[in-house]
C-alpha cells in the first residue's frame, strides 16, 4: 500500500489538506488519482516574539551611566544632596546669608531674625555666659574659647544672644549650635542681631580684626 503524503498549506487562520500522489476513499484504500496534485510550498515565516530578549536589549542599548558615576562614584542619602549643593563656608558664627552688611564697633554687628542659630566658630569650650564685663550685650552672652582650627588660642563672644543653650564648661565642635539670636531688644540694641568679636573687649574699632577674618572665610566683603 502506498503511504499517503499529506501537505499542509497554512495561512494566518486556515489550514487546507491536500493529497499528494493519491486520493482518500471511505474504505481507507488509496487509489490512483486521475490527476496529480501540485506540490504547494509551505511558507516559512516566524511570528515576532512578544517581548525582546535581554540579550537583544543589551546588544542594542547603550550602557546607562548615572550622574554620580560620571562624577567618580556613587553617593547615598545626604551625600548626594551635598554633591549637588555647594558646601557652606566653615567657621561662621551664624548662617552665611546673614554674614553681610556688617558694622564695626567692639565687634561686628550683623542683622538676623530672633531665633537664628549661632554656631561655634571652632572647637573649644564655653567659659562664660553673661556676668561682669558684658554690660550692654544682654544677660546670656556666651564666650567661647577656641582650641583648634584657624582661630586656635582665640576667644570670641556672641553679643545679644538669646537664652543659654549650653552650660559653662561644655566642650563643643566647630559648627555646633551654641545659642540663638535674641528676640526683640536684648541689651543695648534696636533690633535682633549678633555682635561677634574677640574677647576681652577692645575699643570701638576692635571689630575690624573679626571683620577681616570673616571676609577671608566668605571670600568677599561682609561689612565696613
Amino acid at each position: 500500500m502506498r503511504r499517503q503524503r499529506l501537505a499542509a498549506v497554512c495561512s494566518a487562520s486556515v489550514c487546507v489538506l491536500g493529497v499528494l500522489g493519491g486520493s482518500y476513499v471511505a474504505s481507507g484504500t488509496p487509489r490512483r488519482s486521475s490527476h496529480t496534485a501540485r506540490r504547494v510550498a509551505t511558507p516559512n515565516f516566524e511570528l515576532p516574539s512578544a517581548e525582546p530578549t535581554l540579550a537583544a536589549v543589551t546588544r542594542s542599548s547603550p550602557p546607562l551611566t548615572l550622574d554620580f558615576e560620571r562624577a567618580g562614584g556613587p553617593t547615598t542619602g545626604s551625600e548626594a544632596v551635598l554633591a549637588a549643593t555647594p558646601a557652606a563656608p566653615q567657621g561662621l558664627p551664624l548662617p552665611a546669608q546673614y554674614i553681610r552688611g556688617g558694622s564695626v564697633d567692639q565687634g561686628v554687628d550683623y542683622l538676623a531674625p530672633g531665633g537664628t542659630p549661632l554656631y561655634a566658630m571652632g572647637p573649644g569650650i564655653i567659659i562664660k555666659e553673661g556676668g561682669s564685663g558684658t554690660t550692654g550685650f544682654g544677660p546670656n552672652i556666651p564666650v567661647l574659647q577656641i582650641t583648634g582650627g584657624p582661630l586656635a588660642g582665640k576667644t570670641v563672644y556672641y553679643g545679644h544672644a538669646g537664652p543659654d543653650l549650653l552650660p559653662v564648661g561644655t566642650v563643643v565642635a566647630m559648627g555646633q549650635q551654641i545659642s540663638i539670636v535674641g528676640f526683640g531688644r536684648v541689651g543695648r540694641s534696636s533690633a535682633p542681631h549678633l555682635e561677634i568679636g574677640f574677647w576681652p573687649l577692645g575699643n570701638m574699632k576692635a571689630g575690624r580684626t573679626m571683620l577681616d577674618y570673616l571676609d577671608s572665610v566668605m571670600g568677599k566683603k561682609t561689612g565696613r
